[in-house]
């Protein structure tokens, strides 16, 4: 059996726009992801909201990626595959981090996971970096999502740019996530369960080809 962590933040958590609420688990993308894959494969679901690649978010304690994901591996070990989609949090207009910031704050999230297997004298698992959907570019017109700006649209589209020679130069697979699923129009920042569907879709077909 294949084992697979999907490590990201409120779009992986299931954030439903309209409501503030948690999607159920059939409109999730990792839980979708888990019955396209079948029974060959155990996706583990550990998605934070707010959750960041490095950075503390002192108006939103516990959220910083890199602190947490050597637990979230022991926890689910042995995997044969981790999957990171988080940047997002990175852009908000308070924590003024740029683009080259956010991602080195994910390849220092890679090299920590792949540093932790390395120590512990077990394989390294492959690592598939999922570039997170577009902020949609009349973001702050939306309301409730006053912690993004034009700023924060325009740092998502150099990730674009940065994260997969990131991967690359870390020896990780990479794949968009908005070649797949967009923002909903209600805030400009989550996907709908189209959009989830969609992605585990994209994924599923991707894992195929790799693992």
């Amino acid at each position: 059996m294949k084992r697979i962590l999907c490590y990201g933040d409120s779009n992986t958590w299931g954030y439903q726009a309209v409501t503030g609420r948690r999607y159920p688990e059939e409109v999730r993308w990792p839980c979708i992801l888990q019955k396209l894959l079948g029974d060959a494969y155990h996706v583990y679901e550990n998605g934070l909201n707010g959750r960041t690649t490095v950075f503390e978010d002192d108006y939103d304690p516990y959220r910083s990626g890199v602190k947490e994901i050597i637990p979230a591996i022991m926890v689910t070990e042995p995997l044969d595959l981790i999957v990171f989609m988080l940047g997002t949090n990175d852009t908000k207009n308070y924590l003024g981090k740029s683009g080259h910031a956010i991602a080195k704050g994910m390849e220092l999230l890679i090299r920590t996971t792949q540093d932790y297997f390395l120590c512990e004298g077990e394989p390294v698992p492959q690592i598939l970096v999922l570039g997170p959907i577009d902020i949609a570019e009349d973001i702050e017109q939306k309301e409730n999502c006053c912690d993004f700006d034009c700023e924060s649209v325009q740092k998502m589209k150099d990730l674009k740019k940065r994260y997969p020679e990131i991967a690359q130069r870390c020896g990780c697979l990479y794949l968009d996530a908005a070649a797949s699923a967009a923002p909903s129009e209600e805030d400009g920042i989550h996907m709908t369960p189209e959009g989830h569907r969609a992605l585990a879709e994209a994924v599923a077909d991707f894992i195929r080809s790799c693992l």
